[in-house]
């Protein structure tokens, strides 16, 4: 039955990605089947539906993709129990983003190296940012930006984490998450919104580079850092790193997947406040 789905589904899911069949139910004839699908750095959790033989895909990923808010949610809670998945699913970016972190850094100030109170230009936004990104990869930083322990349960131990560990990263540097929840298609459209789009040339260290999933192809969100590095979270390693170059994801994500990619400078209008005090 797996393997069968499996190939019954392979045209509807992502060749770049490795695949496996999470759980399947039968309502009304129909049977809907979740495939998690991931690669070393993203990840996205399927459903499709097969039905005399047929498959067809109902949503790329639960999490990123706008599709999945049309889905019955008698059939999504017949997967999940509890409303956590339906909240993160029907999110649009007037609602609630996520909570800012449960404690200020130690040391934010050193970690920052921009002066606050009041509101931060553009540079020191993107250098407030661009500094929390890179601590992200230190010791310290690898304890808070812990995707197995610390993203909510629907990630999987933070393989689909990559929108929450952004989010994570600029809630800790400016006290409130870019937007977007879980979900990058749900980001895409905060950033296209309310923050400044910037050609590659033009983006600086600080700027989020994001493919958002399109289609059956899942896509990927990041910070950029100096010499063109970029920086996300790793489903591997359940951690924030160093995980591309500029060239790497255009490559990937823009030439393979043919996915957009996409730079945008935060906008620190929306940032009423300073970076979060430290405690």
């Amino acid at each position: 039955m797996t393997s069968n789905i499996l190939e019954l589904s392979k045209d509807l899911l992502d060749p770049e990605l490795q695949h496996e069949l999470v759980e399947t139910q039968t309502m009304n004839g129909t049977t809907y089947a979740l495939i998690e699908q991931w690669g070393e750095i993203e990840a996205g959790l399927t459903l499709v539906a097969v039905e005399d033989g047929q498959a067809r895909r109902l949503t790329a990923d639960l999490l990123s993709d706008p599709e999945a808010g049309s889905i019955d949610p008698a059939i999504i809670q017949g997967f999940f129990q509890g409303e956590e998945l339906l909240g993160q699913i029907s999110q649009d970016i007037d609602l609630p983003d996520l909570p800012d972190p449960i404690m200020p850094l130690p040391g934010l100030d050193q970690i920052l190296a921009v002066p606050r109170g009041g509101h931060l230009s553009q540079r020191d936004l993107l250098t407030a940012v661009h500094n929390l990104a890179i601590w992200g990869t230190t010791a310290d930083g690898q304890v808070e930006m812990n995707s197995r322990l610390l993203a909510p349960a629907v990630t999987n131990r933070g393989r689909r984490a990559c929108a929450w560990a952004v989010n994570r990263i600029v809630a800790f540097a400016l006290g409130r998450p870019a937007g977007g929840g879980l979900a990058t298609a749900e980001m895409v459209k905060v950033l296209r919104a309310r923050d400044f789009p910037v050609s590659r040339t033009s983006a600086q260290p600080g700027a989020i580079i994001i493919s958002p999933t399109t289609g059956n192809r899942i896509g990927h969100v990041g910070i950029l850092g100096e010499g063109d590095l970029i920086y996300s979270n790793s489903t591997d390693l359940g951690n924030w790193t160093q995980s591309h170059t500029i060239a790497k994801w255009q490559n990937y994500y823009g030439g393979g997947k043919g996915l957009t990619v996409e730079f945008y400078h935060l906008n620190p209008a929306r940032f009423a406040i300073s970076p979060m005090p430290v405690a």
